[in-house]
């Protein structure tokens, strides 16, 4: 199947959407997620505005020590609030201590200006 002869580049042609900026995480962005599952070094949360999910690993769970995320209170199947702190070879690495459980908010602002 041959596409029309026009002048606009290949991908606006074929129908396929470009991904745009807001279809991946950011770095230092917040957003709600589901626990997906629970290991003995994290968990993992899906992101599903994105399609995607990312690991949260036991340093990142919470403020207080936790060797598991049962430990810090999180279940499977639970909103939760993730800041991503790393963006490395497409795989998010994400932490729910540097945002409010409750509200959202970012508790660790100056991690992202310093960046």
């Amino acid at each position: 199947k041959q596409r029309e002869i026009c002048n606009l580049p290949a991908w606006m042609t074929t129908g396929k959407k470009r991904p745009r900026e807001e279809d991946k995480a950011t770095l230092h962005g917040i957003y709600q997620g589901n626990v997906k599952k629970i290991m003995d070094f994290g968990m993992i949360v899906d992101l599903p505005k994105f399609q995607t999910e990312g690991m949260v690993y036991n340093a990142a769970l919470s403020k207080n020590r936790a060797n598991h995320a049962s430990e810090a209170g999180f279940r499977r199947n639970e909103r939760v609030w993730v800041k991503v702190i790393s963006t490395r070879n497409n795989k998010l690495v994400l932490s729910t201590k540097d945002v409010d459980q409750g509200t959202g908010k970012d508790l660790m602002p100056h991690r992202s200006v310093a960046s």
